[in-house]
C-alpha cells in the first residue's frame, strides 16, 4: 500500500506539473536567475570538481562573492544534477526526488514514530508531497526552497529510539546531513520557520507518548553535526552579509488578528489564483508587489476539514466522559506547539512598534516576504489531518475496512484538486531556458573551457542600459552582466555600486588605475585584503585577475576564523562519511527495518 501510494502520488505530481520544465516554451521568470546560476556552478565544476568551494564568480556584476551567498547552492543536490544534465532538467530531477523523500518522511514518521495507521500514514504522505508550496515555488524558479521537503524526514530520524548504537549514530549522522542541506541549498531565511516546524511534529509525537528525552538529545547531536558540517559557509555568509546588510525593505503584514487569520488560512486552503486577491489588499507597510507566487501555500481544504470534524467529535464525546488529565510533558509540549504556530502569525503581524522591533532581530531585518513563515504550518497539519482521520476511523467498527476506504477517497479528491487547480499566471512566465540549455550542452563537449573576458550590459536604442529579464543569461557570451540580477544586492541592486565600470575588457587599466573588474573577496574579506567592499583589482593583480576569469583558483587572504571553520567542515565530513561507511553496513545487516519498529496506535 506505501509503495501503491507513492507511486500514484508521484503519477500526479509527474502530470500536473512536469509540462512546466518543457524547454518547448518558456518558464518562470525566477529560472532567469536560477538556470545562469546552476549553469556558472557547472563552469567551476569543469575546472575544478567540487573539492574546492567557488568563493566567487566573474559571471554576474564584473565579480561577486558565491559560496557566501546564502542563496547559492554548489554543495546541493540540484547543483549535483545540473553536473550531469541541463539546467532545467536538473531542476525537473531535484523536485521527483525531493518530493519523493518528502513522501517517505511523512510516511516514516506517521506510522513509525507516530503509531498512525498505513492508510493514514498514506494520505499523509500524498497530502505533503502535493503540498502547493514546494510544487509551485519551483515551477516560478525558488529552487533554494526544495528543502522544506525534507522536513518530515528530518523529525523521523531525530525521534528514534534505537538502542542499537550504529542505527542511532546513522539517524543522528542523517539528520544532521539533512540540516547542513538546508544551509547549502540557499533555504536562507526560511532556515528557522523550517526548523520551528520540525521543533512542532516533535511536540505532536512526544504528545502522544514519544520520549522527550531522546528525541532533543538527537537533535542537539544533529545540530552540532550539521553547524559542523555547514561552519564554513556560514562563516563566510556572516562575513559576506555584514558589508552588504539588506535591510533595506519594510516588513509587511496584516493590521488585525482578523486580516491575518483570513489571509493565513487563505492561502493554505485555496489556489493561489484566489488566495493572493483576497489577502493581497489586506497587506501594509509593503514596497515589492506580492504576486500569485508568494501566495503558493495550498494544501487543500480537506486536511482542515478532517480536523475540524475530530475536535468536535472529541468535544461531544468527552461531554459525557471525565476527562483524563494530561501528562505533565504532554500538556508543556502542547503550550510549545501552538506557542511554535503562534510565531509564524506574529512574523506577519504589522504595528509600527512591532514592525521596529523585528527590523531589529537579526535574519528578521533582512526579509521581504514574511508571508512565507506561513510553511511551517504545512506539515503540523498534515500531521494533524492524519490523527484525525486515524482517531475518526478507531470509532467505527470495522476499523480497518474504513481506514483504508476513506484514505483512498481522500487521497483521490486531493489529487483532483491539485491536478484541476488553474494556473494560468505559471502557464504564461517568460522566461526562454533554451539559450542555457545550448551552453549546457556546448560546455559539455571536449575541450571547452569557461572564460570571460568582457564586461558589458543591454542598452536600447537610444543607448540607455535596461534589465531584461535574460540579463543573467549575458556570461555565456564570454561577457560579465555589469548590472545582473542578484538578491545579495537587492532586488533592484540598491546595495551595488557600479561606478568606475567600462564596457569593454575585464583586465583593461580604467583612468582611476585599476582594472575593470571587482576584487569580490573585497565583499567578503575586506580587512585582510586591505580593500573595501565594491573595490577592483589593481594592474599588480592582473595574474589573480586572468584566473578569476578564466575560473580557476587564485589566492586571496582569508581571517584565522574562517581558515578554523573550513577545517571544522572538512573535519565533520570526514566524521560523517566514516560514520556512514561503518554504520551504515552495520545497520542493514542488523535489520530491514531503518532505526525502529512502528509504535502502537494510541
Amino acid at each position: 500500500m506505501p509503495w501503491a501510494g507513492y507511486l500514484c502520488a508521484l503519477a500526479v505530481l509527474e502530470i500536473t506539473f512536469g509540462r512546466f520544465f518543457s524547454p518547448a516554451h518558456t518558464v518562470g521568470h525566477d529560472y532567469a536567475t536560477a538556470m545562469p546560476g546552476l549553469l556558472d556552478g557547472y563552469y567551476w565544476f569543469l575546472n575544478n570538481g567540487i573539492s574546492t568551494p567557488p568563493w566567487f564568480t566573474p559571471a554576474f556584476c564584473a565579480g561577486v562573492p558565491l559560496f557566501s551567498d546564502p542563496q547559492s547552492l554548489f554543495y546541493s543536490p540540484i547543483q549535483f544534477f545540473a553536473f550531469f544534465a541541463d539546467p532545467l532538467r536538473a531542476s525537473h530531477l531535484a523536485l521527483l526526488a525531493y518530493s519523493s523523500l518528502g513522501y517517505l518522511g511523512m510516511y516514516l514518521l506517521c506510522r513509525q514514530r507516530l503509531g498512525l495507521s498505513t492508510a493514514a500514514s498514506i494520505f499523509a504522505a500524498l497530502l505533503w508531497m502535493l503540498n502547493g508550496f514546494v510544487t509551485h515555488r519551483m515551477i516560478i524558479g525558488h529552487i533554494g526552497f526544495l528543502g522544506i521537503s525534507l522536513i518530515p524526514l528530518l523529525t523521523y530520524l531525530l525521534l528514534s529510539t534505537s538502542t542499537s548504537k550504529p542505527t542511532k549514530a546513522l539517524c543522528i549522522t542523517g539528520a544532521g546531513i539533512l540540516l547542513a542541506s538546508w544551509v547549502h541549498s540557499g533555504l536562507g531565511t526560511l532556515l528557522i520557520a523550517a526548523a520551528l516546524s520540525v521543533w512542532g511534529l516533535i511536540c505532536i509525537a512526544v504528545i502522544r507518548g514519544a520520549p522527550a528525552r531522546a528525541a532533543y538529545l538527537n537533535s542537539v547531536a544533529a545540530a552540532t553535526l550539521g553547524l559542523g558540517l555547514s561552519a564554513s559557509k556560514l562563516a563566510a555568509t556572516i562575513s559576506t552579509m555584514s558589508n552588504l546588510e539588506r535591510t533595506m525593505y519594510p516588513l509587511p503584514g496584516f493590521a488585525s488578528v482578523g486580516d491575518l487569520l483570513l489571509a493565513s488560512f487563505s492561502t493554505m486552503m485555496l489556489p493561489s489564483s484566489l488566495a493572493q486577491p483576497m489577502a493581497w489588499p489586506l497587506v501594509h507597510n509593503a514596497k515589492i508587489y506580492l504576486d500569485i507566487h508568494e501566495w503558493t501555500l495550498n494544501i487543500t481544504p480537506i486536511p482542515f476539514a478532517l480536523i475540524l470534524l475530530a475536535v468536535l467529535v472529541s468535544l461531544i464525546r468527552k461531554q459525557s466522559q471525565p476527562l483524563a488529565r494530561p501528562a505533565p510533558s504532554a500538556l508543556s509540549h502542547t503550550l510549545l506547539l501552538l506557542l511554535i504556530l503562534f510565531i509564524s502569525l506574529a512574523v506577519q503581524f504589522y504595528s509600527p512598534g512591532w514592525n521596529a522591533f523585528l527590523k531589529t532581530a537579526p535574519i528578521l531585518k533582512s526579509i521581504s516576504t514574511p508571508t512565507r513563515w506561513m510553511v511551517l504550518w504545512l506539515p503540523i497539519v498534515c500531521v494533524g489531518a492524519a490523527i484525525s482521520l486515524n482517531y475518526l476511523c478507531a470509532l467505527t467498527r470495522r476499523k480497518a475496512a474504513w481506514q483504508a476506504g476513506s484514505s483512498l477517497l481522500l487521497c483521490v479528491a486531493v489529487s483532483l484538486l491539485v491536478y484541476t487547480e488553474p494556473r494560468p499566471y505559471y502557464e504564461n512566465q517568460g522566461y526562454d531556458p533554451n539559450p542555457v540549455i545550448g551552453a549546457f550542452e556546448q560546455a559539455s563537449r571536449p575541450g571547452f573551457k569557461p572564460h570571460l573576458d568582457r564586461l558589458g550590459a543591454y542598452i536600447d536604442s537610444a543607448g540607455n542600459v535596461i534589465s531584461p529579464l535574460y540579463r543573467n543569461n549575458l556570461f555565456i557570451e564570454g561577457v560579465s552582466q555589469a548590472f545582473c540580477a542578484n538578491p545579495i544586492f537587492g532586488y533592484f541592486l540598491e546595495a551595488y555600486d557600479p561606478k568606475d565600470l567600462a564596457p569593454g575588457s575585464l583586465l583593461k587599466t580604467l583612468p582611476s588605475g585599476h582594472l575593470n573588474v571587482k576584487n569580490p573577496a573585497c565583499y567578503t574579506f575586506p580587512t585582510e585584503n586591505h580593500c573595501r567592499p565594491g573595490d577592483h583589482f589593481l594592474p599588480q593583480n592582473i595574474e589573480a585577475a586572468q584566473r578569476f576569469t578564466n575560473y580557476q583558483q587564485w589566492a586571496f587572504v582569508r581571517p584565522v576564523k574562517q581558515s578554523v571553520c573550513d577545517g571544522l567542515t572538512l573535519a565533520s565530513v570526514i566524521l560523517s562519511l566514516g560514520i556512514l561507511l561503518i554504520c551504515g553496513p552495520l545497520t542493514v545487516l542488523k535489520s530491514a527495518r531503518f532505526c525502529c519498529p512502528p509504535q502502537p496506535p494510541k
